[in-house]
């Protein structure tokens, strides 16, 4: 197996966030799989984790360190720990394979690479010194500098010992002065010494002759207060109106006699909050008080004729009359194509086109438009020919046809005249409205509801009906 060995640390080096027990990867061959130390933040570690890997050749170069549960926190540093020794021999004479020559040789270049890490980190002297010499006075002790580049003298051993002394005998004043926690009094001492007495949950002071509470807790009682002594209670008179507001005008001997003033003054009973125009409701202010204003609904603002309701967005809302009409349906036919005859007296003009329908209202069915259940706003222009009398357009129900929207009239002296019309139409269950020719007399001639332009190239459109859904 060929392999070399870098000029690199033989460490692996993690940070774990949380304790994990995922395998930790080691970054370099090793050649024994107890060859690594394990240490988390700088503690050599024991026993608390396993060495996995697969040995080929000689050599190991998928090695892991699993940690046991819970696993491992912190930096977390795999680090090579062969300790030198020989592991081969070959016979004089005999032949040398190349193969066991390289994998000794790659062992002396690990444990090599292994002691000149380790000498990285000692104390050295600099080049061109003989002997590394600490220089230091009889009692002197020594220590890292604090860059941790060099060791020097730290002070005498008597200097440390006394600095010691007295941080020992400040650790015993602080004692003397706090003596801890009792449930009584202990015996006092020294004047100014606390504790905490766990009875009466109080800090208590020595003052030379008695124990006395240090402090008064939130949840203490208060004993001394307007000349009266003991667990003193609030009681009436102890404040007057001046200390709890600035008007003069109240006046009150006390905070009762105050409130007292304040009651019969108050103004709840006669200042009364009511409705005008479009709102009702109201009272005094003795009580809660709803002031009401009814919203008109779609339907109702699309008829225009309530006056005792606030119109709302959602109310404009529902009127598309100024946009683009929700479904839109044509009579069209080809350029040489006549409107056609007035077979009966009530005749329902065609539609054969669907130009829009942006709510999905459906198709055309007999020359009907269907409609849901709703009011809507429809408005129309058809036209006649040869009618030769007089005549009407209306928009109706097919199933109701007092349910009628009116139209202009048609006049028999004209050849070839317009009628048109606009309104609301309401239907209480879903179907479908539909454009009749109202006339006096019938005709058969195929131009008495249009007579084709004859143009080539354009459609004749004879008939246009627009709906918007109001409500």
């Amino acid at each position: 197996m060929a392999f070399t060995i870098p000029d690199l640390e033989r460490r692996s080096s993690y940070v774990n966030g949380s304790l994990s027990t995922t395998p930790l990867d080691v970054t370099f061959v090793i050649f024994e799989l107890d060859q690594v130390d394990v240490y988390i933040d700088g503690v050599l570690q024991s026993g608390n984790y396993t060495v996995t890997g697969t040995k080929v050749d000689g050599v190991i170069s998928d090695a892991q360190v699993v940690p046991d549960a819970p696993g491992y926190i912190g930096t977390i540093e795999i680090v090579s720990a062969r300790a030198p020794e020989r592991v081969s021999q070959f016979q004089e004479g005999a032949d040398l394979p190349v193969a066991d020559l390289n994998l000794v040789l790659n062992i002396i270049a690990a444990t090599t690479r292994e002691i000149y890490d380790r000498v990285r980190l000692a104390v050295r002297a600099p080049f061109g010194t003989s002997d590394l010499e600490l220089e230091k006075a009889d009692g002197e002790v020594i220590g890292w500098s604090p860059d941790g580049l060099k060791i020097e003298g730290k002070g005498s051993v008597d200097g440390l010992l006394t600095a010691s002394a007295a941080a020992v005998a400040a650790q015993a004043d602080i004692a003397t002065r706090y003596l801890g926690a009792f449930a009584s009094n202990p015996s006092g001492t020294v004047v100014g010494q606390l504790y905490f007495n766990t009875t009466a949950g109080e800090m208590r002071v020595w003052d030379g002759g008695a124990w006395v509470v240090s402090y008064n807790p939130a949840t203490g009682a208060v004993t001394s207060f307007n000349t009266r002594t003991g667990a003193v209670l609030p009681a009436a008179g102890d404040y007057d109106a001046s200390e709890v507001n600035d008007d003069s005008a109240v006046g009150g001997a006390d905070v009762a006699a105050s409130l007292d003033i304040l009651d019969a003054t108050k103004a709840e009973d006669s200042v009364m909050v009511t409705g005008s125009g479009l709102a009702t409701g109201g009272g005094d202010l003795s009580a809660s008080r709803v002031i009401d204003v009814p919203k008109a609904s779609g339907a109702e603002v699309a008829a225009l004729t309530n006056d005792t309701k606030a119109v709302t967005p959602l109310g404009l809302a529902s009127l598309t009359l100024s946009g683009i009409p929700d479904y839109i349906a044509i009579d069209k036919k080809a350029f040489n194509a006549n409107g056609g005859a007035f077979l009966s007296l009530t005749t329902v003009r065609d539609l054969t086109d669907t130009v829009r329908d942006s709510k999905s209202f459906g198709a055309l069915s007999a020359n009907g438009i269907p409609l849901p259940v709703g009011t809507f706003y429809v408005r129309w222009e058809t036209v006649t020919g040869n009618l030769n009398q007089n005549a009407l357009s209306y928009i109706r129900e097919r199933t109701d046809d007092a349910n009628r929207i009116y139209g202009s009239v048609c006049k028999p002296s004209q050849t070839h005249v317009q009628s048109t019309g606009a309104g609301l139409i309401t239907l209480a269950a879903p179907g479908h409205i539909e454009l009749v020719i109202r006339g006096n007399t019938t005709r058969s001639g195929t131009d008495v509801l249009g007579e084709a332009h004859g143009i080539s190239g354009f459609d004749n459109i004879y008939t246009n009906i627009e709906v918007f859904q109001v409500s």
